[in-house]
């Protein structure tokens, strides 16, 4: 299930044919949606977001007798309008108008497997202790041993909570693939990797917390998850490189706005960001670092839809009302729990969706709060769209990027 469902090559019969049908059916407006989702099926990806496809299915009968041109139509705006939930990497959420990493209330709970968690659970955080201690924090310029030491102490962080539901296992999955990668990785003078040699107890340091997290993160619905779609990944190591850097772009640029985004958020970005194709782990360093791009464009999309609507939520009425019902919905879909379509629904029905809780929170969306959110967006939009280009999974991106520059009005 795990293999590409054509493994042919590029002189074969069926590869020819179905490049003259791919011709033939993007000469029909609008079909290229159905391409894009049988070229990822192929490669054993999953294509459209859940919460699009039961949107898609629940179009009204006269949408569908309406013909193939007009339903696929319909069919890719709902696909490029609204962004799919956060998956893999870090994920993040708006708190008092900056992006930080989310609190694990806003995640989905999942099914682990708890016993076998808190049976590694007390060894892993000894071993995570061990080599924090091993990597040392003396002064260094060594940029190898400052991002091991980074990635040493947010991994510490992250397993040493009060309970195990307080864990975020999507980071940790992503971080522990990157700690195998450096372990090994081939120490000297490598092109793909900057790193330095590591002394004998740092790296039995290292490979005792490896073999631990393997057995601690695939008892975790999040860790397995990573790993089936690492196995599905169709590697492409020219896309991979120009995402790359377009990652890497994107971390700089933020490191430029504090205000916006806590500067420990970005390096969980661009650490993600920069391993990218990288290592024998390559497929789940991949996933990770699309995902960590993906959930930030999410949260920088919502909070600058939100600066769009401001003026319309301070003009009152029904529209106001029902511009704020989306704002909120916008902040409260960042969350992993609430897609933003299934959350968007509410919208159509808002007088009653805005209860006195939900006033009281559209209360603390000050219209300005939002504004820098917008202000980044117009400033780096290249770089947006550079990491979006016609990957189906950034879709959403480019019209939600249109939708922000048109309504941007510079303070």
């Amino acid at each position: 299930m795990s293999l590409p469902l054509w493994p042919i090559e590029k002189g074969n019969v069926l590869h020819r044919d179905w490049s003259r049908l791919k011709d033939w059916l993007n000469k029909d407006s609008n079909w290229d949606v159905w391409l894009d989702w049988y070229n990822a099926i192929c490669a054993g990806q999953v294509s459209w977001p859940d919460s699009s496809i039961e949107e898609i299915i629940n179009l009204p009968d006269e949408e569908w007798a309406r013909g193939a041109v007009h339903v696929n139509a319909r069919i890719k705006d709902i696909l490029e309008t609204l962004p799919p939930p956060q998956s893999h990497g870090p994920h993040l959420a708006i708190r008092d108008g900056r992006i930080v990493a989310a609190p694990r209330s806003d995640l989905e709970e999942s099914e682990n497997n708890i016993s076998r968690l808190q049976k590694y659970w007390p060894l892993l955080r000894d071993a995570a202790a061990d080599f924090e201690r091993e990597v040392g924090n003396r002064p260094t310029n060594d940029s190898d041993l400052q991002r091991l030491r980074r990635w040493a102490r947010s991994y510490s962080q992250a397993i040493e909570v009060e309970n195990l539901g307080e864990i975020d296992f999507e980071f940790l999955a992503g971080l522990g693939t990157l700690l195998q990668n450096r372990l090994d990785a081939p120490e000297g003078n490598d092109q793909q990797y900057d790193i330095s040699r590591l002394s004998q107890k740092q790296r039995l340091s290292l490979k005792n917390l490896c073999d631990l997290h393997a057995y601690f993160i695939t008892s975790s619905k999040a860790g397995l998850a990573l790993i089936a779609d690492a196995e599905r990944q169709q590697r492409n190591p020219q896309e991979e490189h120009e995402l790359r850097g377009a990652g890497k772009e994107l971390a700089d640029q933020l490191r430029q706005y504090p205000e916006l985004v806590a500067p420990e958020t970005v390096d969980r970005i661009q650490d993600a960001a920069e391993n990218i194709g990288v290592g024998k782990q390559a497929e789940r360093a991949t996933l990770f670092g699309i995902g960590a791009l993906r959930n930030t464009t999410i949260v920088l999309a919502a909070g600058g839809i939100l600066a769009s609507l401001a003026p319309i939520i301070a003009m009152g009425g029904l529209e106001g009302v029902l511009a704020g019902a989306l704002a909120l919905c916008l902040v409260e879909g960042t969350k992993k729990s609430k897609p933003f379509v299934s959350i968007a629904d509410k919208v159509k029905d808002a007088c009653n969706f805005l209860g006195d809780a939900d006033r009281a929170k559209l209360e603390l969306l000050p219209a300005d709060a939002y504004q820098i959110f917008a202000e980044f967006i117009v400033d780096n939009q290249s770089t947006l769209r550079k990491i979006a280009g016609k990957r189906p999974e950034f879709r959403w991106l480019h019209k939600q990027i249109d939708i922000i520059v048109g309504n941007y009005i510079k303070k």
